[in-house]
């Protein structure tokens, strides 16, 4: 993340749409004493998910307002390079500082700068904010952190780090039982290692099922196993694996009418999702939601079950 140089054309061609990996900060709180609470949170939120680029002196529209020169007798480059470390707990290592270089005919204010801080992959995290709180990057934004994500991030160079999603379902068999239509359903997922250890024992566990509109008196009834496959392959870090979970799907009362089918997979089937958990050696992950209804093709379902029911 960290680079040899910023200059006003890289800082003017960021999105205006923060990111996880980016973020502006006004330098108002700066002219108001060097109040650097503000950065503190930033930081622990950047060096706890995975780091980022920090613009200090850029307005939330991407005005460049700048910050003093100077602070005493620093350079404002050489004082955040001072202070940054001990916001945070533990102190932060892995940064860089950097004064934009300014473009011809720049923007930025002539007895002003703009800084960049440049954050690094920290090993020692996660890093506690002044304000005794632990932050990562949500949505573009600093929020504090739950605690299995800090429990991730203090297992990673002991522990792998497993998460899941899903990016096919199908359709594997289609059987009627009186006037309902049985259908499972095979759901691919990817597991990938995000940390630096192997993860040599691992299970995908169910953890819950979302159902569609509870307001539709005939209902979905999804029936899945109670846990999938050890896996018997190891993850390496950066490393992933396919697997596969089978969804019993039932569909009460179609029998002799299509048209049931169809309005049941727009309001009933496209809105059912999955959540599974990742268990390793080290515990236990936190929930992936699986949208396994969105992945279905809908004239592929509506026909497949169709087909049976004539």
């Amino acid at each position: 993340m960290k680079r040899e140089c910023w200059t006003e054309a890289d800082v003017l061609a960021l999105s205006l749409e923060e990111s996880d990996a980016f973020d502006r900060k006004s330098g108002r709180s700066l002219d108001k004493g060097g109040d650097l609470h503000f950065l503190s949170k930033i930081l622990s939120a950047m060096a706890n998910s995975g780091g980022g680029h920090i613009i200090l002196g850029a307005e939330d529209d991407g005005e460049l307002t700048g910050l003093p020169e100077r602070w005493g007798r620093q350079l404002t480059k050489d004082w955040l390079e001072n202070k940054i470390p001990d916001l945070l707990s533990y102190p932060l290592s892995n940064f860089r500082v950097h004064t934009v270089a300014r473009a011809v005919d720049s923007k930025i204010p002539l007895d002003r700068v703009v800084c960049v801080i440049d954050v690094g992959d920290s090993q020692a995290a996660p890093h506690q904010a002044r304000d005794g709180i632990y932050y990562h990057r949500v949505g573009g934004q600093s929020q504090p952190a739950r605690h299995f994500y800090l429990e991730l991030l203090r297992n990673r160079l002991t522990g792998p780090m497993l998460s899941v999603v899903g990016h096919l379902c199908d359709i594997e068999r289609v059987e009627m039982r009186g006037d309902a239509a049985v259908i499972s359903l095979r759901l691919h997922i990817k597991i990938s290692n995000e940390g630096r250890a192997p993860a040599y024992h691992w299970r995908t566990l169910l953890y819950a099922n979302l159902g569609g509109d509870t307001a539709i008196e005939r209902s979905v009834q999804t029936l899945v196993p109670s846990g999938i496959e050890i896996g018997d392959r190891t993850i390496l870090p950066g490393d992933a694996r396919l697997s596969q979970i089978i969804i019993g799907l039932t569909l009460e009362g179609v029998k002799g009418r299509p048209i049931q089918v169809l309005h049941d997979f727009n309001n009933m089937v496209a809105p059912l999702s999955l959540k599974v958990r990742m268990a390793t050696e080290v515990g236990i992950t936190e929930d992936f939601e699986l949208p396994y209804g969105s992945m279905l093709a809908r004239d592929d379902f509506v026909d497949r079950v169709s087909e049976v029911m004539r």
